[in-house]
């Protein structure tokens, strides 16, 4: 098997080339300094994958589980911070946004959190970029670390 061909699906959504491709479809993840290095280096996993799925679709699926886990490694990260008890991402999400005044992202945070569930307990297998908005939704969980994690 060649591991390097270009997965023929991007034809589909207008891509023309590598370049074009990944101007259009990886996501760098630029965090703040006051990100934990942790989630840095974790991301770095989600720029390779969304990268590698120029020649296989399906792997752009796998960046976004990876970036649905470092998006609730970094909301429980945050509620630790602010000690917190354990409890569900439901409810960490509620009193985040309380005690942070994020009352503007509370329905945006569900909606991610939604996806994650859909991610985390599948009833089939399917390639859903296209249905989960790939590069929104990955871009989607950089812009709440970086605001979840600031002090």
């Amino acid at each position: 098997m060649d591991y390097y061909i270009v997965d023929e699906i991007w034809e589909l959504f207008g891509i023309k080339s590598r370049e074009d491709y990944i101007e259009k479809n990886v996501i760098p993840g630029n965090f703040h300094s006051e990100v934990p290095e942790d989630i840095i280096r974790s991301f770095k996993t989600v720029t390779q994958l969304t990268a590698q799925a120029y020649y296989d679709y399906p792997l752009y699926d796998e960046a976004l589980n990876k970036a649905l886990r470092i998006f609730e490694l970094a909301i429980k990260l945050k509620a630790k911070q602010l000690d917190l008890k354990e409890d569900s991402l439901n409810n960490l999400i509620n009193k985040l946004c309380k005690i942070q005044n994020l009352k503007h992202l509370k329905e945006t945070l569900h909606r991610a959190r939604g996806i994650r569930n859909t991610h985390m307990h599948p009833e089939n297998h399917s390639s859903g970029w296209f249905m989960a908005k790939g590069k929104g939704n990955i871009q989607m969980f950089v812009n709440f670390i970086n605001g979840i994690l600031r002090n």
